[in-house]
């Protein structure tokens, strides 16, 4: 009976090593037909192996690789059909690349069909997201935001290097944007700076308090976008410390620069325009430029002011 039983579980050892290796190769192959640009094919291979695979991480990446094919595709309300019925086991940090997946696809979703009406016809029989309206989209990506800043004292320890599968990071300053965090902050300005607050109407805040060494306000997830912006900035670069230096400095120019980047979202006293605005900062960017301890942060300060005197 002990021999038997050894071979039995020889018999489905060398099955399962099988079956991995299978899994391994079909993974290889899709990838490859996925960097290849050919997604409907790559989303057949993904879609076999989310299938099949028993490895909860495999599925998932299977799962995520397939909703990214859809997305080249231009088939956004299927996968967030996906997205909104997956029901697979998430580790903590699977858990923040499928929130940033969902708010990607909300946005390029929105992008896509944010003009139609509740009552226009589209033919997306099933496809659940189509019956939003885009307050309600807008709802729903604010939301997948605050709950990936809930997690940000975790995402801020994680190398945003390591994240090149699910991310496209060919063109990323890494000294700038080090962490997981600083991906999601840079995404969330996007959403913030491009209109989905602008229901909202309130008045604008006034620019000049970006001016500060530290902007002080908490952030609040109800202010105007460009006090929620600088709110947002501040915060992400309290939690970067000292230990990245590059990054906080860099990012606080970033937030010195919104009302002259972003003129239309703050308010300028009355003898003042945001041209007025913008020569004062370089006055603070070469004050900074002295005192910074990064050089690329120094010369990112110079260069600022350089462009603005220009």
């Amino acid at each position: 009976m002990n021999k038997i039983a050894l071979v039995s579980l020889a018999t489905v050892i060398i099955g399962f090593s099988l079956i991995h290796h299978s899994i391994a190769a079909d993974f290889k192959e899709a990838d490859e037909l996925f960097e290849k640009g050919t997604f409907q094919t790559a989303l057949e291979e993904y879609d076999q192996i989310a299938k099949v695979s028993k490895d909860s991480q495999e599925a998932f990446k299977a799962f995520y690789r397939g909703c990214e094919s859809l997305a080249f595709l231009y088939r956004y309300g299927e996968a967030m059909d996906r997205i909104h019925n997956y029901k697979g086991t998430l580790s903590l940090y699977d858990q923040s690349r499928f929130l940033a997946l969902k708010v990607e696809m909300l946005r390029n979703f929105l992008m896509q069909y944010g003009g139609y009406q509740r009552n226009d016809v589209i033919d997306v029989t099933g496809k659940e997201v189509f019956r939003l309206t885009p307050k309600e989209i807008k709802k729903e990506i604010a939301q997948t935001y605050s709950q990936l800043w809930d997690s940000r004292q975790e995402l801020i320890k994680i190398p945003l290097k390591q994240e090149e599968y699910f991310f496209d990071l060919k063109n990323v300053d890494f000294g700038m944007y080090p962490t997981f965090l600083d991906y999601v902050v840079q995404s969330w300005l996007g959403d913030i700076l491009q209109g989905s607050h602008d229901e909202k109407n309130m008045p604008n805040p006034e620019a000049l308090p970006l001016l500060a060494d530290e902007y002080q306000q908490p952030l609040d997830m109800n202010d105007q976008p460009g006090v929620m912006a600088a709110e947002l900035i501040e915060a992400l670069i309290r939690l970067h410390g000292n230990d990245q230096s590059e990054a906080r400095e860099r990012w606080k120019i970033m937030r010195l620069a919104l009302p002259i980047q972003n003129y239309s979202l703050y308010s300028f006293p009355k003898d003042k325009f945001y041209y007025d605005y913008a020569l004062m900062a370089k006055d603070v960017l070469l004050r900074w430029a002295e005192s910074f301890k990064n050089p690329e942060a120094k010369a990112e300060a110079l260069y600022q002011s350089a462009f603005i005197l220009n």
